[in-house]
């Protein structure tokens, strides 16, 4: 089985990431997906409401320092083992029925384990979602 990783950025709006875990949770097919919420270690009340709010076993809290940009705090989640990683931001809720599942066949047209899942382009130059194999990710 694959499993795929979520790694969900947010800082200091709680309320706002509930809603989003929320909404993205009903969508979930995989018992396996994880949704890794990367909260900051001085924004305990946002770790707090995921944590009383969110009431399904694949989301989890990862607390640690705040990092210099989003891409380290994304990047938190290599540390735990998975397939692949998606990002994503505590605005943006995934709607589409079964995504963890359409991203998780996606990845499948890599017989070597090195490559990237897109989503549909947001604008012209860039797409509404990526996830890299774990692969991949050891590469860069």
């Amino acid at each position: 089985m694959t499993r795929l990783l979520i790694s969900l950025a947010t800082r200091g709006r709680p309320q706002q990431v509930v809603q989003t875990i929320n909404q993205s949770v009903l969508h979930l097919t995989e018992e396996d997906t994880i949704i890794q919420v990367q909260v900051d270690d001085d924004d305990l009340r946002t770790a707090e409401a995921i944590k009383r709010d969110v009431p399904d076993s694949r989301v989890q809290v990862n607390i640690a320092p705040r990092e210099d940009t989003i891409a380290e705090k994304w990047n938190r989640a290599l540390k735990t083992e998975a397939d692949l990683y998606q990002v994503a931001a505590d605005d943006d809720p995934y709607i589409t029925p079964g995504y963890d599942r359409l991203i998780i066949e996606a990845a499948k047209a890599f017989p070597d384990g090195m490559g990237f899942v897109y989503g549909n382009l947001a604008n012209a130059s860039f797409p509404c979602g990526a996830a890299t194999t774990r692969r991949m990710a050891s590469k860069l």
